[in-house]
């Protein structure tokens, strides 16, 4: 995992909010479960970063691995009751799924507000 997807899928496991804090509590992180694991108190994720930069690597990448990131046809296609297989989905065309360019424009007009 490099340092930008380490940082990305961290800030996503920890809900990370604009204002730098994170969203999920300590006690629910799985960084600070591992630091009270290691030496039975709790001095932070930062701090844990510092003294096991490997060990943090290895439980972002795991967290990583069981909680995939959803796509827009993870979120669409139910709803359409598609399956986004290409030689299945009613819904498909060359350039993907029509869900997930509908679901992308939808954000992008969200964010233009």
């Amino acid at each position: 995992m490099d340092a930008v997807k380490y940082i990305k899928e961290f800030n996503r496991m920890v809900q990370l909010r604009e204002n730098g804090y994170c969203k999920i509590l300590c006690n629910n992180c799985p960084i600070s479960k591992a630091m009270d694991e290691i030496n039975g108190k709790y001095d932070g994720c930062t701090g844990f970063m510092r003294l096991y930069p490997e060990k943090a690597v290895e439980i972002v990448e795991q967290w990583a691995k069981d909680h995939p990131r959803k796509t827009s046809e993870d979120r669409i296609c139910p709803l359409l009751q598609c399956k986004c297989i290409k030689e299945k989905c009613e819904f498909y065309i060359e350039s993907g799924c029509v869900a997930e360019h509908i679901f992308n424009l939808a954000v992008t007009m969200a964010k233009m507000g």
